[in-house]
């Protein structure tokens, strides 16, 4: 069996990442194989609208770091991503995976019935009160 983990933090070392591969040791211990995907160290450009998937069901842009991880993706049995909060979203770097995989959703299932977890790490106040 094999997971991938996906940090959507920007900052290399930091919360999100601990505590990512803390979630991902735990599927090694259980002899699963691990594919650690850090967004700190990668390069993901992001979405141009261009909409050459949607015929192709192939991105586009096929310079960067993305297609390592649309490999990785295909190939798994599960997929857990991490994102820190900013300004109650997702990291631009997250974002920017997920805008992206919409040439793999164009394909059909390529994700279907893998099981997925989610975390966040965030910091503040206001408990969902608006910003403003």
């Amino acid at each position: 069996m094999k997971v991938v983990g996906i940090s959507g933090s920007p900052r290399k070392g930091g919360n999100t990442e601990c505590l990512m591969r803390e979630c991902l040791d735990e599927f090694t211990t259980h002899g699963w194989t691990v594919l650690e995907f850090y967004l700190s160290g990668k390069a993901v450009k992001p979405c141009i609208g261009c909409e050459t998937c949607v015929e192709s069901g192939v991105c586009a842009i096929s310079d960067d770091d993305m297609t390592e991880l649309f490999n990785a993706l295909a190939g798994c049995d599960a997929v857990i991503i991490g994102s820190p909060v900013y300004y109650r979203n997702v990291t631009a770097q997250l974002k920017a995976v997920f805008d992206r995989s919409f040439s793999s959703y164009q394909r059909g299932e390529f994700l279907a019935g893998k099981p997925g977890g989610a975390m966040t790490v965030g910091r503040g106040q206001g408990a969902g009160r608006p910003l403003y």
